[in-house]
């Protein structure tokens, strides 16, 4: 008779597809890596590679392992950065890259990352926080605007006149 493992959920331990669901499911609700990491039980260099892939080359070989879920962009315009843009703005920010050379390598104009990169700075540490940029982006994209008309009481106005105008014009036009 052969010995029966232990099933890894029995025991109280998740395995792999477990933990890598369940930090997916972290990030989406806006977790940062460092926290779904340390919630999951695996270091922050694992959830960063799940992520994001990585490239890795080992005597002379390249080997690219793509990431294990892709980011969802559909329904936002190219013309807005992407979460995955803002991560790599993270990445070479922190370790030094120039503006420049950051929108380059994204084939962005420096202006959008400079305003991406003050815009989203921590004012404790100093530091660029793409999850919270993200997020803020979305927020920001979704505000409600007010109409030029509710700002300003001489276009209300205006607009007032105009709409009584026409009212009074169909009006005429209904009786003939």
């Amino acid at each position: 008779m052969n010995p029966v493992q232990p099933s890894l959920q029995l025991s109280g331990v998740a395995g792999p597809a477990e933990q890598q669901a369940r930090y997916f499911q972290l990030m989406k609700q806006g977790w940062n890596n460092n926290d779904a990491c340390r919630a999951v039980g695996v270091c922050r260099e694992t959830g960063t590679r799940w992520r994001l892939g990585r490239t890795e080359t080992k005597n002379g070989h390249t080997h690219s392992y793509p990431a294990l879920e892709t980011v969802n962009t559909t329904g936002i315009s190219a013309r807005f950065l992407s979460e995955k843009e803002r991560f790599r703005i993270a990445d070479l920010h922190r370790v030094g890259n120039s503006m420049r050379s950051i929108a380059a390598e994204l084939g962005r104009a420096v202006s959008t990352i400079s305003r991406e990169l003050q815009r989203n700075v921590d004012p404790a540490s100093g530091g660029y926080l793409p999850h919270t940029a993200n997020r803020l982006a979305a927020t920001r994209r979704l505000r409600p605007r007010t109409t030029r008309s509710s700002r300003c009481m001489e276009i209300a106005s205006a607009v007032e006149r105009m709409e009584a105008g026409h009212r009074n014009l169909r009006a005429v036009a209904d009786v003939m």
